[in-house]
């Protein structure tokens, strides 16, 4: 350091911005594009100085990097909830078709129905239990969440 006699006066105060990188990109938003290279902050690596340029473009490296890993774990996660609304859509759908094969084995083999267009044919149940239709329910909410999740 090199100090010479002189009237001017320093102070000295906490920074209202802390962190590293933080501090680097205020500097760097509170410059001009004229400001000249000895009114740039001084930044220090290892008690060497790093010209501000350098240590600019690391921190905005670094920030770059940050996002692309936020953005790659954003989409496993994702991928991760897609996977169990469609392991538990299969779980509902096996349910469903088991509730169906119950409700079913206890109509008469013999019943029939007429059909929309006229037709005679036997009935597959003459009534849908409480539970199947909550449950078809249930399969299309989460067939919608996995639509949300989806377009996100």
């Amino acid at each position: 350091w090199n100090f010479q006699k002189s009237r001017k006066t320093i102070r000295v105060v906490s920074a209202h911005v802390q962190g590293f990188e933080e501090a680097i990109l205020h500097s760097f938003n509170m410059l001009d594009e004229n400001t000249p290279s000895k009114h740039l902050p001084l930044v220090f690596e290892d008690g060497q100085v790093v010209p501000f340029s350098v240590a600019l473009q690391k921190v905005v490296q670094q920030q770059h990097n940050l996002k692309q890993e936020e953005q790659e774990w954003r989409r496993r996660e994702r991928r991760k909830i897609r996977k169990q609304l469609l392991e538990q859509m299969t779980q509902m759908q096996q349910v469903v078709a088991s509730l169906k094969t119950i409700a079913c084995a206890h109509v008469p083999q013999t019943s029939e129905v007429q059909g929309a267009r006229g037709k005679v044919e036997p009935a597959l149940c003459e009534a849908a239990p409480q539970d199947i239709t909550d449950l078809q329910q249930q399969q299309q909410q989460l067939r919608q969440q996995q639509q949300h999740h989806h377009h996100r």
